[in-house]
């Protein structure tokens, strides 16, 4: 369980800093779900390890990291905060 959330970490930062990496190159857009989507992989990994190994500032600010990830997914999805007619 130790090793596949070491693991799992190391996924999740490397997702996290390839996401910030694409969007400072202008690679993507910070509206892209590829973008959202590296993110909120990546925090569930940072989070997943961080609980096991019990440091919680850092599951605290991955699980914050998460939820702004998955809402704008939904956002996306949903098309919540646009206009329908035009």
């Amino acid at each position: 369980m130790i090793v596949f959330t070491e693991i799992f970490g190391w996924v999740g930062a490397v997702l996290i800093l390839l996401a910030y990496y694409l969007l400072t190159t202008e690679k993507i857009k910070s509206s892209s779900f590829i973008y959202h989507f590296m993110n909120l992989v990546g925090a569930i990994g940072i989070a997943s390890n961080s609980f096991v190994q019990k440091a919680w500032p850092s599951t605290f600010i991955n699980v914050i990291w998460f939820v702004i990830a998955l809402s704008a997914i939904f956002k996306m999805h949903y098309g919540v905060g646009k206009s329908r007619n035009t």
